[in-house]
């Protein structure tokens, strides 16, 4: 038996509006406004953020502005490298809930972590590229306007904040602990996941800081 197309339309409709939902509650988890616990429980969710992680990376590497850390970070090694920071992200979170007996959360945690520092590495990305679209759009040397330059590093200051204080946000309610310590907790997992990333891969900025 066949669906009619009035069911199928339904059907296509209620599963956009899941998405629409979902896309409002990743907002409002990265502007702490709920906690991780809101968001549904649906692995297409969290494969479909996987898998945008891998891709914003490739993107990353891609439109980089012209510079020697193209010799280094390749497509290749961008995607490997997001991948040794989702499973070292993987086995933080699976540790520290386990210690703490909140394995049960591991599966939101992941989630949340997975799809909202995507969201504020999504717009960082699109920050970076500001410098070479003035340039090449008008003609704007950051260089030579101090405003403009300032600008610039106060956004891509503002995302780096950003990601600590969120990160604090999904770790102070996974684990139930205080605002501060869910944000030391976060600055720790991130300083690993560079540590691990940096020993496995070397630093991708090496052929621009060596004299």
């Amino acid at each position: 038996m066949t669906l009619s197309k009035t069911k199928i339309g339904l059907i296509l409709t209620v599963k956009k509006g899941h998405k629409l939902d979902f896309i409002k509650k990743v907002w409002q988890l990265t502007t702490l406004k709920i906690s991780p616990e809101v968001l549904p429980y649906e692995r297409v969710y969290l494969l479909a953020g996987l898998a945008l992680n891998f891709f914003l990376s490739y993107l990353i590497a891609i439109f980089l502005p012209p510079s020697e850390i193209k010799l280094v970070l390749t497509p290749v090694v961008a995607i490997l490298m997001k991948a040794t920071n989702l499973f070292c992200l993987a086995l933080f979170l699976y540790l520290i809930l386990k210690f703490t007996k909140k394995s049960d959360r591991f599966f939101k945690l992941y989630t949340a972590i997975v799809v909202g520092t995507l969201l504020i590495e999504a717009i960082n990305f699109c920050i970076s590229l500001l410098p070479s679209l003035l340039k090449q759009g008008f003609g704007i040397e950051l260089s030579t306007h101090l405003g403009l330059a300032l600008m610039f590093t106060v956004m891509v200051y503002i995302t780096i904040v950003w990601m600590i204080v969120f990160m604090g946000h999904i770790f102070r309610y996974g684990l139930d602990v205080s605002r501060l310590k869910g944000i030391w907790i976060g600055i720790a997992y991130m300083l690993i996941s560079v540590l691990f990333s940096a020993m496995i891969f070397g630093n991708p900025f090496e052929e621009i800081i060596k004299p």
